[in-house]
Formats: structure tokens, C-alpha cells, sequence
């Protein structure tokens, strides 16, 4: 029993050793079962084969990130897990790196001898670049990369083949065995793996320039032109070119001026070597760069047949370019401010102008031209709206009132001279009235009893307004003008005064008397309508 105590104390005292050497080993970044990069998903496996009943639980050190008995969720969510157990993690950092445990029961019971898991988190590997440096007749090749973790390792291709000898991040050689030789380097740690693009030793021949640009530095009155390009090498050379022609000048990758004389020069710089040669854009220094343009307007001026287009914005600056759309539609021959067309030809058409330079493009509203050609055969030229309203409209309006106003006119001078002839006539009338009135005015062959009847009628007369006649109208005796101004028709009053007409025209001579005349024509009188 002692011996068997013994043997059962040395037991639990190697059991207890191994657990804290697995403790320790555990917390070393080496001794990681499992790896995991930075921002990617990872699945830990679960060994044992579950049952629907089983309790599945998973830890995360002491901590418990999921437990589901029987199907029923205590901690976590279902999609943590896969079907047969298997823990997911999502969207790796740092904090997610450990050690997992899972534990499998049944009926509460412990089930298996499932071991925890260390998870380590890292970086994945950039992409690497070779370099060479030389040295006389030695080249020293190296492996660029962000990483200096001891985790990364190296490998070497040459020519297409791996050297298993090279395994470090740089290695030399002689020069005249590596000048036609193509290296690459693989960079990989236990999450990814890189290889660099080919690459060949430059000291002994230099590889294709790279596209040069133009850029320029602002010093208050001078500015600086430099040509930028990868290349460092000393045989590579530099070439200007101001305004279209080379200046022998300029053979230096940057040169400096005033900036006044260089203000409107376009630069190019051209950059070559033994084997190629490339050319930069062309370049306008930026120190005095436009200001974005400003929104543009279209109009129009008129001149007989013809109309001007032109395209309003602020800036006059040579830089600013003016392109035109007719109808939608660019017309490659408007590239001007203004452009002149002829008036029939245009006259339906919308033009729109697009103002840019080098920062900035705007384009103007629709514009159709306000002039329309007139119908006169003068050619005169009128605008198609005055005050938003349009000219025919205002034609028309003008005319109605033109054509009312002769309207009224005529009817004035009608009634008017309708109101004299009627005034001339009642003049005529009552100057007859006291004809009548008068002896000597009578005919001579009228008889006795026919006078003595005037005064009666002419009394008549007086109280009938002048108008209308019943009879034609008798001569006129012309008096002498003092006793035309003071004779004035008086009814006398020893006689009744006179009855109607009708009544006058009632009376009847005797038949008998044959020899007397018809009475004098009686003055006509106006009809009360």
C-alpha cells in the first residue's frame, strides 16, 4: 500500500510537472498550433464526434465565449460554430489570440481528453522589391520589405529556380557571374507568402528609364523646374526642351529662373540612357495658376441679317478656353469668344459655351437668339421680346388700339357733322319762319284773303319746332340789314294763340273759292324720338 502511494504521488507529481510545462510552452509565440493573419477569418477545430444531446462548451482562456446544452444556446450565438463543433473567429486582431479550449459533456459528465489550442495573430508579409548596390566588382543583392519580425523567411530564385542555398534577406556575389543572371526573392512567415517581380544586377547595364515629370517650386520672383523620375543612376541624362526647342543650355535634372520670363513657357524634359529614352509632358509652371473659371452667359447682338454669339465670364486670362454646343453638340470650328452667323440660319438653334482652364470647366445655360428678322423689305431688325413680352404681341395690342381710337374719331366727326347740317338746317327754318312774317316778303298775286290768313300761320309756325317740312320751300326775300337784326317773329296778342298742326291742317277753305292760292309751305319741325 506505501509503495503503491508512492508510486501514485510520483504520478501526480509528473502529471503536475507536464501540465505547467504545457502552461509555459503555451504562452511562447513559437509554440503555436495554429496561426492566423491580421483582418481574416480562422476555424479551430473539434475533434471529438458530438452528439445531439452533448453540452459543447469553448473557451478563450478562462473565459467562456460559447456553451449550448442540447441544442439550447447559454453563451454566444448558433454561427459560432460550425455543424461537427468547430469554433469561427472572424475578423482576427490581436485580442482574439490565445489559447481555446473546448469541453465536451454528457449528462454532465466530462467526455474525452480534447487539448486546448494556441492561436497566434500576425501580420502578413508585404510585397518585397530587390535592390542591388555595387562595389567595384562585387554586387550585393537585397530583399526589401516592411517586416523585421525573426518569424519571416527568405528565399531566392534564380533564374526562375530556387537556391537553396540563399536563404538570407541579402547575399553577394561577383559581378561578372551574376551580369545576365534574373533574381527574385519569396518573403513568407505561417500566415503568407510574397515573391518579388525579376530583377537584374544594374551595375554593368542600366535598365530602361522610367517616364520622367515635370514639376515646379515657387521662390516669391524665381521658380524652380525639376525633372522627376526614379532613376538615380549617373548615366542617365537629362535633356530640356522650352517651348518645342531643345536648350543646350539645360542639362541638369532641375534649373532655376525668374519667374516673370517663365511664366507663359511650356517645359518638357526628356530623360535617356543606353538602352531608352522618354519624354515628360508638357509643363506650365503653377505659381501663377488661374483661378477656377467663373459661370459663363451667352448672348446676343443683333445687325440686320445678321446675329453675334457671345460668351460672357470674367476671367480673361489667355489660359481660358471656350468651346461651343449647338444644339447639343460640340462644333469643332467655334474654339472663339464670339463667333457671327447669319440670323435665318441660326435662328431655331440652342448654343450652349463651355469655359475651362487647367483647374476647372464650366458650361452656360441653353441660349436660343433673341433677334428675329423682319417682314419689311428694309431689313430693319427688331428684338423678338421687349420686357419678356413678345413683339408680335405687343404689335397686335398697338394695333387694336390704333384701329379703336380711327373708330372713335369717325364717330365723332360723323355725329359732329351730322349736329352742324341740323343746326344749319333749323337756321334755315327759322330765317324762312320770319319771312313769312314779313308783307313785303309775300307774292304779290296772292289774294286779299290768303293774307289776312299769314300772321295766323305765321304764328303757327313759331310754336312748331323747325325740322321737317311739308311742303318745298318758298323764296326768301332778302331785307335790309337794319331791319333784318331788329324784326323779331312776335306773336301778336290780339289773336288766340295758335292750335297743332293737325288742327292748322283741319281747317279747310270754302270749295267756292276757286281763285285763292294754297297756303306758303310750313317750316319742318324736329320729331321728339
Amino acid at each position: 500500500m506505501v509503495m503503491m502511494g508512492m508510486k501514485m504521488a510520483a504520478v501526480s507529481s509528473v502529471s503536475l510537472l507536464l501540465l505547467l510545462t504545457s502552461i509555459v510552452t503555451t504562452t511562447d509565440s513559437q509554440d503555436c498550433n495554429y496561426h492566423a493573419a491580421k483582418k481574416q477569418d480562422v476555424t479551430l477545430p473539434l475533434t471529438y464526434v458530438l452528439k445531439d444531446s452533448d453540452q459543447l462548451r469553448w473557451l478563450h482562456g478562462s473565459k467562456v465565449i460559447f456553451d449550448r446544452r442540447a441544442k439550447v444556446m447559454v453563451t454566444g450565438n448558433p454561427d459560432d460554430v460550425s455543424q461537427n463543433g468547430s469554433l469561427r473567429l472572424r475578423n482576427m486582431d490581436q485580442s482574439k489570440a490565445g489559447t481555446y479550449t473546448p469541453t465536451v459533456y454528457d449528462d454532465g459528465q466530462r467526455i474525452g481528453n480534447l487539448e486546448p489550442m494556441v492561436l497566434c495573430v500576425m501580420d502578413p508579409v508585404s510585397q518585397p522589391q530587390v535592390t542591388s548596390e555595387c562595389d567595384k566588382t562585387l554586387v550585393t543583392f537585397t530583399c526589401m520589405q516592411s517586416q523585421t519580425s525573426p518569424e519571416v523567411q527568405f528565399e531566392w530564385l534564380e533564374d526562375g529556380k530556387v537556391n537553396p542555398k540563399l536563404k538570407e534577406r541579402s547575399f553577394k556575389g561577383v559581378l561578372k557571374d551574376m551580369e545576365q543572371r534574373v533574381y527574385r526573392c519569396r518573403v513568407s512567415n505561417k500566415v503568407s507568402s510574397l515573391t518579388s517581380a525579376p530583377f537584374r544586377q544594374n551595375c554593368t547595364q542600366s535598365d530602361p528609364v522610367s517616364q520622367p515629370q515635370v514639376t515646379s517650386e515657387c521662390d516669391k520672383t524665381l521658380v524652380t523646374f525639376t525633372c522627376m523620375q526614379s532613376q538615380t543612376s549617373p548615366e542617365v541624362q537629362f535633356e530640356w526642351s522650352e517651348d518645342g526647342k531643345v536648350n543646350p543650355k539645360l542639362k541638369e535634372r532641375s534649373f532655376k529662373g525668374v519667374l516673370k520670363d517663365m511664366e507663359q513657357r511650356v517645359y518638357r524634359c526628356r530623360v535617356y540612357n543606353e538602352v531608352s529614352s522618354l519624354t515628360s509632358a508638357p509643363f506650365r509652371q503653377n505659381c501663377t495658376q488661374s483661378d477656377p473659371v467663373s459661370q459663363p452667359q451667352v448672348t446676343s447682338e443683333c445687325a440686320k441679317t445678321l446675329v453675334t454669339f457671345t460668351c460672357m465670364q470674367s476671367q480673361t486670362s489667355p489660359e481660358v478656353q471656350f468651346e461651343w454646343l449647338e444644339d447639343g453638340k460640340v462644333n469643332p470650328k467655334l474654339k472663339e469668344r464670339s463667333f457671327k452667323g447669319v440670323l435665318k440660319d441660326v435662328e431655331q438653334r440652342v448654343y450652349r459655351c463651355r469655359v475651362s482652364n487647367k483647374v476647372s470647366s464650366l458650361t452656360s445655360a441653353p441660349f436660343r437668339q433673341n433677334c428675329t428678322q423682319s417682314v419689311l423689305d428694309n431689313g430693319f431688325i427688331f428684338p423678338a421680346d421687349i420686357y419678356g413680352i413678345n413683339i408680335w404681341i405687343i404689335i397686335g395690342g398697338g394695333g387694336g388700339v390704333v384701329l379703336l381710337l380711327i373708330i372713335i374719331v369717325i364717330i365723332c366727326c360723323v355725329t359732329n357733322k351730322r349736329k352742324k347740317r341740323m343746326k344749319i338746317k333749323d337756321e334755315e327754318e327759322l330765317r324762312l319762319g320770319w319771312s313769312n312774317s314779313n308783307p313785303q316778303c309775300q307774292h304779290q298775286n296772292h289774294p286779299p284773303d290768303h293774307q289776312k290768313q299769314q300772321p295766323h300761320q305765321h304764328t303757327h309756325r313759331q310754336q312748331k319746332p323747325a325740322g321737317h317740312s311739308t311742303g318745298p320751300r318758298q323764296h326768301r326775300c332778302k331785307q335790309p340789314p337794319g331791319q333784318q337784326r331788329n324784326q323779331l317773329p312776335q306773336v301778336p296778342s290780339h289773336q288766340p294763340e295758335p292750335g297743332t298742326r293737325r288742327a292748322e291742317q283741319g281747317r279747310r277753305q270754302p270749295a267756292g273759292n276757286d281763285s285763292e292760292r294754297p297756303p306758303l309751305p310750313q317750316p319742318r319741325r324736329k320729331i321728339q324720338k
